[in-house]
């Protein structure tokens, strides 16, 4: 495992790397809101942070797709949380509120104000 620290003027994103899944923790510093984008898929790592050296007869795997999005809508000490996941066998996306599960496109994952972000190193 190893992590880093992402960071602009409002916002900082403590990421670790554990077992071939990356997370992305957004912590918001300001009331100031600056969009951050991070792809869906293909998410590229090798230009940003140093990754370990493969081992013999490997390649460097330096990109992620999206598997999870936890949102937090609210203010911070109350609200609540949602959490987009999505269905790696038929690449679908769901969205999850306590009970309440609905299918949702792609696209309102990637629009989602992210509180935390997991991602699966790709094969």
């Amino acid at each position: 495992m190893f992590g880093f620290l992402l960071s602009d003027e409002s916002k900082r994103t403590l990421a670790s790397i554990v077992n071939h899944s990356l997370v992305l923790h957004c912590l918001v510093l300001t009331d100031i809101t600056v969009p951050v984008n991070f792809p869906v898929k293909n998410l590229e790592l090798k230009d940003y942070i140093p990754l370990p050296t493969p081992k013999e007869n490997e390649k460097l795997r330096s990109k992620y797709d999206l598997i999870a999005n936890i949102v937090h809508d609210g203010k911070p000490e109350e609200g609540f949380y949602r959490v987009f996941v999505q269905r790696k066998s038929e690449e679908l996306w769901y969205e999850m509120q306590d009970l309440h599960v609905s299918e949702t496109l792609p696209q309102m994952v990637a629009l989602s104000e992210a509180y935390m972000q997991i991602y699966e190193q790709q094969q």
